[in-house]
């Protein structure tokens, strides 16, 4: 990935920067279609079906390139807190994701908020940072087979 940093006509970036570069535009090729479709005389409507269909697929490929990047962050997130834990991030699917409120029987008694994250081996609990966008990790439970 990284024999192309060297060249000055490719701007010293790696391969994944032009690998990444397609999937930023697809907001841009959304964006263009339904603005496409909006500004269609109504004479012309009938044509459209084509381009609503287009919208749609565009519509699916975003919602599928955002859950699996995310679901790449959680897993490189939690990558470095597992060491020790029965748990192959390579090789799990991460089935739920989401934000909970868990009381903590501590001074205050309060809620606090977390991430529940569910593979089909283990779940975890993850403790958000201190630092805006850090995560680190709270607790695992190994789920019996």
């Amino acid at each position: 990935l990284n024999l192309i940093r060297d060249v000055p006509r490719c701007d010293y970036q790696d391969l994944s920067s032009f690998l990444i570069l397609p999937v930023q535009h697809l907001c841009t090729y959304e964006l263009f279609i339904h603005n496409l479709i909006q500004n269609t005389p109504p004479e012309w409507k009938e044509e459209c079906n084509s381009l609503s269909v287009a919208l749609d697929q565009f519509g699916r490929v975003g919602r599928y390139v955002t859950e699996s990047r995310d679901e790449y962050e959680t897993l490189i997130l939690l990558n470095t807190a597992i060491s020790g834990l029965p748990f192959n991030p390579v090789e799990s699917h991460c089935i739920f994701r989401g934000s909970v409120d868990v009381h903590i029987e501590k001074k205050d008694c309060t809620l606090k908020p977390r991430t529940l994250l569910l593979f089909s081996n283990i779940v975890m609990i993850v403790k958000h940072g201190r630092i805006p966008g850090s995560q680190v990790y709270c607790d695992a439970v190994p789920l019996m087979h």
